[in-house]
Parts: structure tokens; C-alpha cells; sequence
């Protein structure tokens, strides 16, 4: 049995996109997809393990296996291209500090019926305590849609993201001869 006679009367990609919605929104309709994938490898031979499941289960699969490697390279290619909307915030906080201590200790003694003080011992202390300091934070807020995200990737990134999905999907269910 050949792919596009399993996948006949059938759009696999709808039904993938019941299960899990898919990672992105192509430019054409997900029935323009499946005509693709049938035009372009329908003629590969079905593995005859699939002929007999329901399309239903075969759609779980194939969004079990591959959508989040699919997620994955949207997340990647946009990346690459930078597309995340990004909010970047820096703040810098500078910190300065300085203190001066001075202090003055003297021991008086007076004589015997006498009201004069006199020095007798002490201590004379002087310092400089100094303190400089400078921290740089940065946070950074990015967040991440991947269906906003496969529209604004070129086209060819678009395609690519399409050819390893149907790539995918045919050499999940067909024979691996016509490599």
C-alpha cells in the first residue's frame, strides 16, 4: 500500500493539530500541507505495521515523536535570527562610603587639695575608614511564541521547518528505500 492511498480522504495534519496544536502557523492551510506531503511522498511504499491502525492513532504517534523536535526548531531558528521579543533591563548601583573617626583619650590626676588637672596618660586615635563599591545587574525577560515566531522567520526557514516535518512524517511511515 502506498502512503497516499493510506492517506487517503485523510488530513493527517488536522489530526496531528487536535492532539497538540502544531508549533507554528504555516503560511498555507494545514489541507495544503497534506496535499503536499501526498504529492511529494505519497508514492513511497506504507510499512505494512501501519495499514492496519486507525489514522487517529497513527496522527498520536507521529505528535508524540516529533512535535517538540518541531517546537525545538522553531525555538532554534528563531533564535538564530534573534526574533524573541526581548526586554532587557540593566542597573547599576553605585555605592559610596567614607567615615572619619577621631578619638582622644587623656588620664587627669589632681594633687591633694588642689582643683588643677593634670595629664597623667592617654591615648590619641585617628582613623579613616573608606568604602567603594559598584554592582551591575542585568535581567533579561524573553518571552517565547512559537507561532509568532515561524512567521516572522524568512522563508526559507519557513520551508525548512515544512520539508523536516514531512520528512519526518514520510520516513516514519514508509520504507526507507527511496533515500
Amino acid at each position: 500500500m502506498l502512503l497516499k492511498e493510506y492517506l487517503e480522504g485523510v488530513d493527517i495534519f488536522d489530526l496531528i493539530n487536535q492532539i497538540e496544536p502544531l508549533p507554528f502557523e504555516p503560511p498555507l492551510q494545514l489541507t495544503n500541507l497534506d496535499l503536499r506531503l501526498k504529492l511529494l511522498h505519497g508514492n513511497k511504499t506504507l510499512f505494512e505495521s501501519f495499514e492496519t491502525l486507525d489514522h487517529e492513532l497513527v496522527a498520536n504517534l507521529l505528535s508524540m515523536d516529533f512535535n517538540k523536535k518541531w517546537s525545538d526548531l522553531v525555538v532554534v531558528l528563531s533564535q538564530a535570527d534573534n526574533l524573541n521579543p526581548r526586554t532587557e533591563l540593566t542597573e547599576t548601583i553605585i555605592d559610596e562610603e567614607t567615615r572619619t573617626s577621631s578619638n582622644n583619650v587623656l588620664g587627669k590626676v589632681s594633687a591633694y587639695n588642689s582643683d588643677a588637672l593634670i595629664v597623667n596618660d592617654g591615648s590619641d586615635t585617628t582613623g579613616l575608614d573608606v568604602s567603594d563599591g559598584e554592582s551591575v545587574r542585568t535581567l533579561t525577560d524573553t518571552q517565547i511564541d512559537l507561532a509568532n515566531n515561524f512567521n516572522m522567520l524568512n522563508v526559507v526557514h519557513q520551508n525548512s521547518i515544512l520539508q523536516t516535518v514531512m520528512q519526518d512524517i514520510s520516513n516514519y511511515l514508509t520504507l526507507s528505500i527511496y533515500k
